[in-house]
């Protein structure tokens, strides 16, 4: 599942402004033996930082508590909720768009990106 997609299927869910931001998901049941039965995502709205070396990223210790909501997404739920995004925008999935996907991180060498093998690298559904 694509995190991204997952927070926006979530803040839509809610009904919560685009400054909602999910800061923890947590699939049940609790085991690799069994399939996902649902995923709780966890998120508030967040105030972006304005200066500072971390410009731009979420400031999460000013989170606004009144907007904090868990929400459960079952995965056919999530499913069809994709289909109509896909339709929607006309975008990938996969790869949200990008035509690429990651392919492995690294401290040393960083985040590498492979072409998206659902689109073939077009972004198109």
């Amino acid at each position: 599942m694509n995190g991204t997609l997952l927070e926006e299927h979530a803040r839509e869910k809610a009904g919560m402004p685009p400054g909602w931001r999910a800061f923890r998901y947590e699939a049940f049941p609790h085991t690799v033996k069994v399939p996902t039965q649902y995923i709780e995502i966890v998120g508030a709205v967040v105030p972006l930082r304005t200066r500072g070396p971390n410009i731009g990223r979420p400031n999460w210790r000013r989170l606004d508590k009144a907007t904090r909501r868990t929400i459960v997404i079952l995965p056919a739920e999530h499913d069809l909720w994709i289909a109509e995004w896909e339709t929607a925008t006309g975008k990938c999935s996969n790869c949200t768009g990008s035509g690429r996907t990651i392919s492995r991180v690294s401290i040393v060498d960083g985040t590498e990106y492979a072409q998206c093998a659902k689109c073939k690298g077009t972004g198109n559904k």
